[in-house]
């Protein structure tokens, strides 16, 4: 059973690190959703530790998803600024315990998943076909 979960591990790394750019961006942004949610339940419970660890879990991948971005284009520094933004909502949030700077963060983030599901809907389309 263990090399059975072990080969599991593997494949989802490589899976991950394989994915198009749109599919991880898509994950990054579903995983800080996930962990904003944690945050808020854990402001609600009044439980400090559950809700920094969430937050900054969050913070991470808002921040990993800077590294996707072309900040050559004036598009790319919009977007950038933005991720920027989000991140501060989190900082504040966790600061200040506050579930409605959490939710303007989530929302914005699930506005942005929406984005890269269509982009990424977008270039199978495009590409589909080309490998039969």
């Amino acid at each position: 059973m263990n090399d059975q979960r072990r080969v599991h591990q593997l494949y989802r790394r490589v899976s991950v690190r394989t994915a198009p750019p749109e599919e991880q961006m898509i994950n990054l942004l579903a995983e800080a959703v996930k962990e904003i949610q944690k945050g808020k339940r854990a402001i609600e419970n009044q439980e400090t530790p559950a809700r920094n660890k969430s937050l900054l879990k969050a913070q991470d991948c808002v921040l990993q998803l800077i590294s996707y971005v072309n900040d050559q284009s004036n598009k790319g520094e919009r977007l950038i600024a933005l991720y920027g933004y989000v991140n501060r909502l989190l900082i504040r949030a966790n600061i200040e315990k506050n579930g409605d700077l959490l939710q303007e963060a989530e929302e914005f983030l699930l506005n942005l998943t929406e984005d890269w599901n269509e982009a990424l809907r977008n270039r199978r389309k495009k590409y589909k076909g080309d490998l039969f």
